[in-house]
């Protein structure tokens, strides 16, 4: 089974806090994440310019794209990322969380593996398979 996952990253008026965000995801993603998707949902502060500054490439197989949407509505921003994706797995991290876990997304693969539904930490997990999206909520419930 591929592996590989893409990063989704909705983003509105998180100025004070993306920096970390991002920082966080870039430092402790592992080499099955190949891309990742920012948002910028309606942003009216300095989130761009704050995202902009921490942005740095830890790999060159790492493929960054930001995306600029009008709506200030989250779930348009996700469809956007996931329907972006090049990959089967798509995961959503929330634009207030910072991720001090070393290869994050790994934990959160494991569930497709075992057939568990859910999982935690306020992050989504979304499943491409013939054209057809499987969200994964991560939190807390586990349904077997």
């Amino acid at each position: 089974m591929n592996n590989n996952i893409s990063i989704v990253l909705p983003v509105h008026n998180q100025e004070k806090i993306i920096g970390k965000v991002i920082r966080g995801i870039i430092k402790n993603i592992s080499d099955n994440v190949t891309e990742i998707f920012i948002i910028l949902d309606a942003c009216t502060d300095g989130s761009e310019k704050a995202i902009l500054k921490n942005l740095v490439r830890e790999r060159d197989s790492l493929i960054v794209k930001i995306v600029y949407s009008d709506y200030s509505n989250q779930t348009i921003a996700c469809n956007i990322g996931c329907e972006s994706s090049e990959n089967k797995y798509s995961l959503i991290v929330p634009d207030n969380m910072i991720i001090d876990e070393l290869n994050f997304d790994q934990r959160l693969l494991k569930s497709f593996e075992k057939n568990i539904r859910g999982a935690r930490d306020g992050t989504t997990l979304v499943l491409l398979e013939n054209s057809k999206l499987t969200k994964l909520d991560f939190d807390g419930i586990v349904d077997e």
